[in-house]
């Protein structure tokens, strides 16, 4: 649970994300240094790439559960990528903090589920 919620965040959002939204920053920038940060539009890409990194990270976990099958495959990209947005949204417009919160929840909360079901 803590995993999930810490060292994957520092992974993706700090790492991969930061490090995405950086070079797209830094390609895209024109002769003017006005810019002093990314526009939203660089922000947004790098976190849908970080989400589908994030969400073909969890792929090899899910086929060690069960055997892979198409719908399985695409279960599992839409739901970690959708969790992988969420927080880097969170990321983003909160901080670390605010994006591991809701990761380390979201195990949580679904271990609560596996619990009562």
């Amino acid at each position: 649970m803590l995993y999930g919620g810490l060292a994957e965040e520092v992974m993706m959002r700090w790492g991969v994300m930061s490090l995405l939204a950086w070079a797209l920053w830094r390609a895209g920038r024109r002769s003017s240094a006005s810019e002093t940060q990314p526009s939203r539009r660089v922000v947004w890409a790098a976190i849908g790439a970080s989400a589908l990194v994030f969400a073909l990270a969890h792929l090899p976990a899910v086929a060690q559960s069960a055997p892979l099958s198409p719908a399985l495959v695409a279960r599992t990209l839409a739901l970690n990528a959708l969790g992988g947005i969420v927080y880097g949204w969170l990321y983003w417009r909160r901080g670390l903090e605010s994006a591991m919160l809701a990761h380390a929840s979201t195990h949580a909360g679904l271990a609560l589920v596996r619990a009562v079901a």
